[in-house]
């Protein structure tokens, strides 16, 4: 039972919005899942030119469903992560009051989009939200910015974003080719390291939401339904219908009444039949 198919198989229970709320949930170190920094690392890494960025040396703010003015109208990014620094010169003291005074060095800004669906992707959005992040005139360097589009990996979303690609735009994809990072490979990457000891291991219930997701993601964020029906339409079995199967040996049973059916039916003389 994958809980993530099952509640995609409602009226559109599972949605971008919903899958962006649980990317966000994955990308907060602080949170309950305990992978701490194990996922925001690899999904930023991805995007970042300099290699030698330490990120666990910082701090994060994670965000859904940031708006930001335009020329025109608000453009909203599904994801914005903030990695910022304090002043830790003064020691402790200063840290601490650091949290009050916001005396904060931004170091990054991350401006995520995300799509699952092909053909909900319009030319120029990443591009806009980037723009409108600009004329809020906010205390960063503009080189510090990254735009992030998360899709499908289709050749028309490709060939779209490479058009209107803004500064320090990077494509990410869901799932990907074998040079595309893709993010159902950053996380079979952390199952792996959690399975063979590489990283500290987290509780059952996260492992297992881990996976769900995972294979959730892989096969294109599809409802049971939905791969019920493509199964019947491309021939193949869904495992309710193997089990059936097993069971009942059905399958070989009609292949035994086939052989012997169509030795007979050769032989009839089909002149004779007539249809009213």
């Amino acid at each position: 039972m994958n809980i993530f198919k099952i509640l995609a198989n409602g009226h559109g229970s599972i949605n971008e919005n919903n899958v962006s709320a649980f990317l966000e949930y994955l990308l907060k170190p602080s949170e309950d899942h305990g992978l701490g920094y194990e996922f925001l690392e690899r999904f930023l890494s991805s995007v970042l030119d300099d290699k030698d960025f330490i990120f666990r040396k910082y701090d994060y703010e994670v965000n859904l469903e940031q708006a930001f003015k335009g020329n025109d109208k608000k453009e909203v990014a599904d994801i914005v992560i903030i990695c910022y620094s304090r002043d830790h010169s003064g020691g402790s003291q200063t840290k601490f009051k650091s949290l009050f005074e916001g005396k904060v060095k931004i170091e990054k800004v991350f401006l995520v989009e995300n799509k699952i669906r092909k053909d909900s992707f319009k030319a120029g959005q990443v591009k806009n939200q980037f723009e409108s992040f600009k004329n809020e005139g906010l205390d960063v360097k503009m080189e510090d910015v990254h735009s992030i589009l998360l899709s499908p990996h289709e050749k028309k979303i490709i060939d779209t974003f490479k058009t209107h690609k803004p500064q320090n735009g990077t494509h990410l994809f869901w799932q990907g080719g074998q040079e595309e990072e893709n993010v159902t490979d950053m996380i079979k990457g952390i199952i792996q390291q959690l399975n063979s000891g590489g990283i500290d291991p987290i509780n059952d219930y996260s492992l297992i939401t881990l996976k769900f997701f995972l294979q959730f993601a892989a096969n294109g964020f599809k409802s049971e339904k939905l791969e019920k029906k493509e199964r019947t339409n491309d021939g193949t079995y869904t495992q309710r219908e193997i089990e059936l199967n097993s069971a009942s040996n059905i399958e070989s049973k009609l292949n035994d009444l086939k052989d012997y059916l169509e030795p007979k039916l050769a032989n009839w003389d089909t002149s004779k039949i007539h249809v009213d």
